[in-house]
């Protein structure tokens, strides 16, 4: 198609607003962003410049720019009612990064869900969407006073070090002690030493649809295209085969 492709990290401690400046100066016709946060400034630049915009796995508020996400929302009512449905009461919840969309399209979901069964979440911990995150969370929650008897987490590399928290941290069993979700399904979820239940998204779609979005010519209003996943069961909840 004739096109060239220019990769930009934001290196850690920074935001997608420290470096879009750099790249801004390449003349770039069109951009992907999947930091969590782009600013209202920044929008505002992009949306002067003509530069077609595309946040991938991100969102904003007010649909004023192209966005291609998972139904986050519907997939956390969907675990919420798994666990439920499985008899949990106690149940916990880590989250991410609080001013990012994904946050607050699972957070929101899984508790208004939580909620319509007479449920309400007895703690929430931030794992800072890492591995030692959540594995400091889980130990927060896990050895409270009332720990709860399962934990959503809204991303998998969180849910890994809640699964290693409980299970070398504290030796519980999963899913005996304590059933633990996450979303996203990234390939380790899949490893027999996690055998983790999480929301699979749709990635190939997204990646399909943020293209079309970026390329087509056409001068559409902003899109903000939500695709549905799919919830795995495996061993890390107690409605699958038990694991060790």
């Amino acid at each position: 198609m004739g096109k060239q492709l220019l990769l930009l990290s934001v290196p850690k401690g920074f935001e997608v607003d420290d470096v879009l400046p750099s790249m801004l100066q390449y003349e770039i016709d069109g951009l992907i962003v999947t930091s969590a946060v782009l600013s209202s400034r920044m929008r505002d630049i992009l949306h002067n410049r003509n530069t077609r915009v595309v946040l991938f796995n991100r969102s904003v508020d007010d649909f004023s720019i192209n966005s291609v996400c998972c139904e986050n929302r519907s997939a956390s009512m969907e675990v919420a009612a798994l666990l439920v449905a499985a008899g949990h009461r106690r149940i916990a919840l880590i989250g991410g990064r609080p001013d990012t969309s994904t946050h607050r399209e699972r957070s929101a979901g899984f508790q208004d869900e939580l909620r319509r069964h007479g449920v309400q979440i007895i703690g929430e911990q931030f794992g800072e969407n890492t591995y030692g995150g959540g594995y400091r969370a889980a130990i927060n929650l896990l050895s409270g006073p009332t720990p709860p008897d399962a934990i959503f987490c809204i991303a998998d590399v969180m849910a890994l070090g809640a699964l290693d928290a409980a299970r070398f941290g504290l030796g519980l069993k999963v899913p005996r002690d304590v059933s633990i979700v996450g979303f996203d399904d990234i390939p380790s979820a899949a490893w027999p030493a996690y055998d983790l239940t999480t929301f699979r998204q749709p990635i190939e779609a997204m990646v399909g649809r943020s293209l079309s979005l970026l390329f087509d010519p056409a001068d559409f209003p902003p899109a903000a295209i939500r695709i549905p996943g799919e919830l795995i069961i495996r061993g890390s909840t107690n409605i699958g085969p038990a694991t060790a």
